[in-house]
């Protein structure tokens, strides 16, 4: 996701939670765990995205998912 004028500002976590279909706690544990990157950087959930910015978001399967 590349970001545009509209969502320059916002923590990353928010962005996220308001885009995808994750909750903001499991975007938190997504950081944490290096499944989503800006612009190939590892971010904590309160970074503040910037005009193109590119989000990449990789799917995080926690262990109860798998059982």
């Amino acid at each position: 996701m590349i970001i545009d004028i509209n969502d320059i500002g916002k923590r990353i976590d928010k962005f996220l939670g308001e885009n995808t279909e994750y909750t903001r706690s499991k975007i938190q544990k997504m950081i944490e765990n290096e499944n989503i990157l800006v612009n190939g950087k590892k971010v904590k959930a309160s970074y503040i995205l910037k005009e193109n910015d590119n989000v990449e978001v990789t799917e995080y399967i926690e262990e109860t998912d798998i059982l």
